[in-house]
């Protein structure tokens, strides 16, 4: 996908995030992640997965961190440039980014977005194009940035994480 999308800069917009704001991905790897395998023992019950006639069990409880699950990792804003969301402000316009580390993809969103139901066979409410249904963002090429307050601006108390 990045090679298709190159115009050959370092960042590349791959899409466009349901709150409206960039999804890139430097080719460089400049902006980092700010997550590592956490130190602390796993804690709760097993977990299980079942696939036809085939089960497999993982005893979680006081096991170590692999970084097999998402409870593996803890964010940490020293290690690097990304945010929680794995996202920046880059002069001053919000976006995310897509990364060779974890989370590869950025597991929450920052702006503020509305939940659609699907409507006429689009599946979440988008436009044709994929991209939520919403006044596109303002700016022009690369630089778009949505309307309305910037992500700092919100509590982020109920930030909306993805599964």
């Amino acid at each position: 996908m990045v090679e298709v999308l190159d115009k050959g800069e370092d960042i590349v917009l791959m899409g466009y995030a349901k709150d409206g704001f960039p999804i890139y991905y430097s080719k460089s790897g400049k902006y980092k992640p700010s997550f590592k395998l956490s130190s602390e023992s796993r804690t709760g019950d097993a977990c299980s997965y079942t696939a036809g006639k085939k089960t497999i069990k993982k005893e979680l409880n006081n096991s170590s961190a692999d970084g097999i699950f998402v409870s593996d990792w803890t964010f940490d804003q020293t290690i690097g440039q990304l945010d929680e969301c794995n996202g920046i402000s880059i002069d001053g316009e919000y976006c995310y980014f897509v990364t060779n580390e974890y989370p590869y993809v950025g597991r929450c969103l920052k702006g503020v977005f509305t939940e659609a139901k699907p409507s006429g066979g689009r599946p979440g409410g988008n436009s044709q194009d994929g991209r939520p249904n919403r006044p596109p963002p303002g700016g022009n090429g690369g630089n778009r940035k949505p309307k309305g307050p910037s992500p700092e601006a919100h509590t982020h108390g109920d930030v909306y994480h993805t599964h």
